[in-house]
């Protein structure tokens, strides 16, 4: 196996384990997602609770964790949302909105 084929593992939460190729993360992945679209990562929101997060919470220009995220995570975030099991992605994405509409 060459260093371009090495992998990468990280635990995202207790019993999971991710497993992704070296230099693949979410970070790049919205880094790319930025340059094909044109969206700058200054206009993206993204949200996430997993240590595998942090990296893409701080590139964006608003970085929201969940409540009950792992502490890298929540380290990251511009904000702090409140946890999965109350919907907090969603209640997140609709306080932005209504605050854009004003």
């Amino acid at each position: 196996m060459t260093e371009d084929e090495a992998l990468w593992a990280v635990l995202s939460e207790k019993g999971n384990l991710d497993i992704t190729g070296s230099g693949v993360s979410k970070g790049r992945g919205v880094q790319r997602l930025s340059s094909i679209t044109g969206i700058p990562l200054r206009s993206i929101m993204a949200l996430g609770d997993g240590e595998n997060d942090a990296e893409m919470l701080r590139l964006c220009g608003l970085g929201v964790a969940m409540e009950n995220a792992h502490e890298a995570a929540r380290l990251a975030a511009d904000w702090i949302t409140k946890a999965n099991d109350e919907d907090g992605a969603a209640w997140a994405i609709q306080a932005l909105c209504t605050s854009r509409a004003r």
